[in-house]
């Protein structure tokens, strides 16, 4: 909790950095699979997930800014508009607007 990081990662850099032996290293792991440990931590530390923010800013810009479609997004990642929106966060999309003339104008 204090480092933010998971047990697994904790007793790898430990023994990485020659804190612990290999064979505490072995007896750890161990420990670990057999409690289940590897899956599913003891402590649920739902502080210390992580927001993806960087994914939701580059959509935001090619939509907002660059005037990308879902529909370009799909073609651009090679899938389809339900694809695109159920694993992007993409924005709510404002219409795009464009000029039309009509023959009779003067």
């Amino acid at each position: 909790m204090y480092w933010g990081v998971s047990m697994q990662a904790l007793i790898y850099k430990a023994w990485q950095v020659g804190k612990l032996s290999d064979r505490m290293y072995k007896y750890y792991n161990i420990e670990m699979s057999k409690r289940g440990f590897r899956k599913v931590e003891p402590i649920e530390a739902k502080h210390l997930r992580e927001e993806p923010t960087t994914l939701r800013w580059i959509i935001s810009a090619h939509i907002d800014e660059l005037g990308f479609s879902v529909d370009d997004l799909g073609e651009l990642f090679g899938l389809n508009n339900e694809d695109v929106t159920s694993l992007y966060p993409v924005p709510n999309q404002r219409p795009r607007l464009r000029i039309v003339r009509s023959e009779h104008s003067a």
